[in-house]
C-alpha cells in the first residue's frame, strides 16, 4: 500500500509539469506554514477559535500556463483533530497527508489587473486524495479556495491563502486549510532578453520606447515598432499595399513583370509594359526591350548581369542567400544578412533590440524608369522656397502629428519632388531649447519621421527622402526669448542630385 501511495504522490506532483512541458513559462515553488481543522466545521465547532486548529506545512509546485492560469501539485503534511472522540482518546490528534492537482486563476492577467501589478489576487480548485492514520483506505477530495500574492521581486512571492475542501469517500468530512507561505519563481520565462531590459514600453508590443519608432501604438520589429500587416518591413503607414507582400523601394507593392509599374498602378500587371500606356505593352517598343538573354525572367536592358542567371533584389546578379546583395560583394553569400554587415546576419547586440516579428524583407533591386524631362534651373534654386515652407511647419504641442494647414505646405513640397525626379530630399528637424536634451532630440527625430511619411503617402518613394534629426543643437535664434525660440523650431529641406 505505501508503494502506491508514493507512486500516486509522485505522478500527482509533476503532473503541473506535464501539463505544458512544450511551454516556455515560468516554475513556481513554494513552503507554506499552514493550519488545519476538521472540527471547525461541525456542530458545536468555530471557524475563528485558534483551538480548533492544528499546525502544518504545505508544498507546492506550480506552473504558468498562459495569461491569468496556473496549474500545479500540493502536498500538505500535518496534525488533525477529529471531533467525536473522548478528550483524552489516543486517537483525537493524528497525522494527516494529502496531495492535490490544483488550478489556479490569477486576475493580473492584463484584463482585470495589469500583469505587472504588485497584488496577484487568485482563486483556486482542484482534486486530489488523503490519508490519516484513523482510515486504512485513501480518501478523495476537492479543495476550493481564494488566495493573495504578494511579488516582492521577479524570483520571489509571499502567498496566503483559505480553502474549504469538501470531502468525498472514506475521509468524508470537510474541512478548512489556511496558510501563508513564499513562493520562489525559476525557470525560462517566455521573453526575450530585450523585453526583459529596463525601460518603458508605452503601448506594450514589447519594444522598448527608446527604439520604437511608433511608440504609441503597438507594432511589429519588422517596421520598428510600427503597424505592419504584411510582414513585408514597410509600416502600414508608408505602405500603398498593406495586406500584399512588396519591397520598400515600391512603398511595400509588388512589380510582378519588373517594368517599374506596381501593380495597382499597372493595368497589365503581368506583362511587360511602359507608362505612357498605364503598364501595357506599346507596339513601338522594340524587339530588343524584351531580350531576356540568360532566362532570368529580367530583361537584359534592366539586368546588372545579362548573361549569368539571376534575382530581382540583387539587380539580376547571382544572390544564393536572397539578401539583396551580390554575391560578389556579400562576406556572407549562403547566409542571409544586411548591407551595414556585409551581406552577414544581424549582431547579437542589434538581434535583443527585435522582440516580434520575422526578419526584414529582402532588400529589393532598385527600378529604373526613364527619367522625365527635368528642369534642373527651377529644382537648384527652389531650396529657399522649401525652406520657407519648413519655416512655417506647425505640429500639435509637444508632438509630432501634422497640423492640417502643414499638410498643405507640405503638397507643394510634393509638387516640388515631382517635377525634380532623380532629386533626393533629405529633412532636418530641429527644436527649440525647452525640456531636456534627450526629450528634444526624440522629438525632433518624431517629427522629421512624421515629414517623411506624409510626403511617402503622397507618392513619393520614400528611398528619395532620408531625414535628420538634431533637437536643440543647431539652433538659429536666441532661446531666451519667444521670438527666438520660434524660430528654432523648424524643419529645413535639402533638395540635391
Amino acid at each position: 500500500m505505501k508503494h502506491i501511495i508514493l507512486s500516486l504522490s509522485l505522478v500527482l506532483f509533476f503532473a503541473a509539469g506535464l501539463l505544458a512541458q512544450n511551454g516556455d513559462y515560468n516554475w513556481g515553488i513554494g513552503v507554506h506554514p499552514s493550519t488545519f481543522s476538521f472540527s471547525a466545521l461541525e456542530d458545536g465547532g468555530s471557524i475563528i477559535e485558534g483551538q480548533e486548529y492544528e499546525h502544518g506545512v504545505q508544498f507546492n509546485l506550480m506552473r504558468h500556463i498562459v495569461a491569468g492560469f496556473d496549474a500545479g501539485a500540493e502536498s500538505s503534511w500535518g496534525v488533525v483533530r477529529y471531533p467525536n472522540f473522548a478528550a483524552d482518546s489516543l486517537f483525537r490528534r493524528n497525522t494527516y497527508w494529502d496531495a492535490a492537482v490544483v488550478g489556479r486563476y490569477r486576475l493580473d492577467n492584463g484584463y482585470i489587473l495589469k500583469k505587472k501589478s504588485f497584488l496577484s489576487p487568485f482563486v483556486k480548485a482542484g482534486f486530489g486524495f488523503n490519508k490519516s492514520k484513523l482510515q486504512d483506505d485513501i480518501g478523495l477530495f476537492v479543495p476550493m479556495g481564494v488566495g493573495l500574492g504578494v511579488h516582492l521581486g521577479r524570483r520571489a512571492t509571499a502567498v496566503a491563502q483559505t480553502s474549504f475542501n469538501l470531502g468525498l469517500g472514506n475521509l468524508d468530512r470537510n474541512f478548512l486549510h489556511h496558510s501563508v507561505g513564499l513562493v520562489y519563481n525559476f525557470g525560462p520565462s517566455g521573453r526575450s532578453s530585450s523585453s526583459m531590459r529596463k525601460g518603458p514600453d508605452s503601448d506594450g508590443d514589447n519594444i522598448l520606447d527608446e527604439v520604437d519608432v511608433c511608440p504609441d501604438i503597438p507594432g511589429d520589429a519588422t517596421a520598428k515598432g510600427c503597424p505592419d500587416r504584411d510582414k513585408d518591413g514597410v509600416a502600414d503607414v508608408d505602405d500603398r499595399c498593406p495586406d500584399e507582400f512588396g519591397y520598400s523601394n515600391l512603398m511595400g507593392c509588388n512589380d510582378r513583370d519588373n517594368d517599374g509599374i506596381v501593380d495597382p498602378q499597372d493595368k497589365c500587371p503581368t506583362v511587360f509594359g511602359v507608362a505612357a500606356r498605364e503598364g501595357c505593352p506599346d507596339d513601338a517598343v522594340a524587339v530588343v526591350e524584351i531580350i531576356d538573354t540568360d532566362g532570368d525572367g529580367i530583361i537584359d536592358s534592366r539586368d546588372a548581369c545579362p548573361t549569368v542567371k539571376g534575382s530581382v533584389v540583387a539587380k539580376g546578379c547571382p544572390d544564393r542567400d536572397g539578401d539583396g546583395i551580390l554575391d560578389t560583394e556579400d562576406a556572407c553569400p549562403t547566409r542571409y544578412g544586411y548591407s551595414q554587415y556585409n551581406g552577414c546576419p544581424m549582431s547579437k547586440a542589434d538581434m535583443d533590440r527585435v522582440t516580434v516579428g520575422s526578419r526584414p524583407a529582402p532588400r529589393p533591386a532598385p527600378i529604373y524608369t526613364p527619367a522625365p524631362s527635368v528642369d534642373y534651373s527651377f529644382c537648384d534654386n527652389v531650396g529657399q522656397e522649401l525652406n520657407a515652407i519648413g519655416r512655417d511647419l506647425l505640429f500639435d504641442t509637444d508632438k509630432a502629428t501634422l497640423r492640417p494647414e502643414s499638410k498643405q505646405r507640405l503638397n507643394r513640397v510634393v509638387e516640388v519632388l515631382r517635377k525634380c525626379e532623380g532629386y533626393s530630399l533629405a529633412v532636418s528637424a530641429h527644436t527649440d531649447s525647452q525640456g531636456s536634451e534627450a526629450y528634444n532630440q526624440r522629438l525632433s527625430e518624431r517629427r522629421a519621421q512624421s515629414v517623411r511619411r506624409y510626403l511617402a503617402k503622397k507618392g513619393i518613394n520614400i528611398n528619395r527622402i532620408t531625414y535628420n534629426a538634431y533637437g536643440e543643437t543647431r539652433p538659429i535664434s536666441d532661446n531666451e526669448t519667444e521670438e527666438g525660440r520660434q524660430r528654432n523650431r523648424r524643419v529645413e529641406f535639402d533638395l540635391a542630385r
